[in-house]
């Protein structure tokens, strides 16, 4: 593929923009647009091609995800071009890899103002990749580094690993309302210290996408037709803790929202 030759020639000598699961991403530009070149070992061409077709299933359902263009094999290798998505890595998976712990919790705060300032569509969004992901027959990897965010606070899934076809199973909401909590909890049950000089002003951000996390899964649940009682049991198994909020704000939130098994929004 002549995209791809040029691709590989741009990067010959450089080195990789960034890596997960055994591949090396690079960014290239060609003729104006931008591409994402993904490099990864590949002894099984068949396999290969399935996670492919099954991640376009996906992305004609709704799924967003980087759109593939093409892709190419070479002794062993895999050569995948891919649509660039624009945005940044949600938080790192580790300290060493971001340049130590300054960079990391100041790169975090800086997704959590980000997504403290986005529209709901965007955390809708989100919902609703879970909810494709889910029914399709995966399990979301959760892991920070696999999705990316714009400025409007709009989240990407990256580095799909799916080896087999799609295969639909039954809704199960509370995992959806789970995405974000569980996004974050990897920071803020693995890094973060409350002696940590960031601890506060991550708390403050935190509590304040946790509130708007729930009024938008209220809104989300209600397009669903939920009643009242299963909106509030669904909302009960959401893990609102990993935004740092303590389990009597938790309760206040979810209780204050309903009376007599009728939703108040605003």
């Amino acid at each position: 593929m002549e995209l791809i030759d040029k691709a590989r020639e741009l990067i010959k000598g450089q080195k990789y923009d960034r890596e997960g699961n055994s591949r090396k991403c690079y960014f290239v530009n060609i003729d104006g647009r931008d591409y994402a070149l993904l490099v990864y070992p590949c002894d099984n061409k068949e396999e290969n091609t399935l996670r492919l077709q099954a991640t376009c299933d996906l992305v004609e359902q709704g799924l967003d995800t980087p759109h593939l263009i093409g892709i190419d094999y070479e002794d062993g290798m895999a050569y995948e071009i891919q649509e660039r998505v624009m945005g940044k890595t949600f938080a790192y998976r580790n300290l060493s890899r971001c340049g130590g712990e300054e960079i990391f919790m100041t790169d975090f705060i800086y997704s959590l103002k980000i997504l403290d300032n986005a529209d709901k569509s965007a955390f809708l969004g989100l919902l609703n990749d879970a909810r494709i992901f889910y029914i399709n027959g995966y399990d979301l990897d959760c892991h920070p580094d696999n999705f990316l965010i714009d400025k409007e606070g709009n989240f990407t899934l990256i580095d799909l690993d799916l080896y087999e076809m799609p295969k639909k199973r039954e809704d199960k909401f509370y995992l959806y309302c789970n995405v974000l909590p569980y996004i974050i909890s990897f920071v803020t049950s693995v890094f973060l210290k409350e002696d940590s000089k960031y601890y506060d002003e991550i708390r403050e951000l935190l509590r304040s996408i946790g509130h708007k996390w729930f009024e938008i899964c209220v809104e989300y649940l209600a397009m669903y037709d939920f009643e009242a009682p299963e909106m509030r049991q669904i909302l009960n198994r959401v893990s609102f803790n990993y935004f740092l909020m303590d389990q009597a704000e938790i309760d206040h939130m979810i209780y204050s929202h309903f009376s007599d098994d009728r939703i108040i929004l605003g």
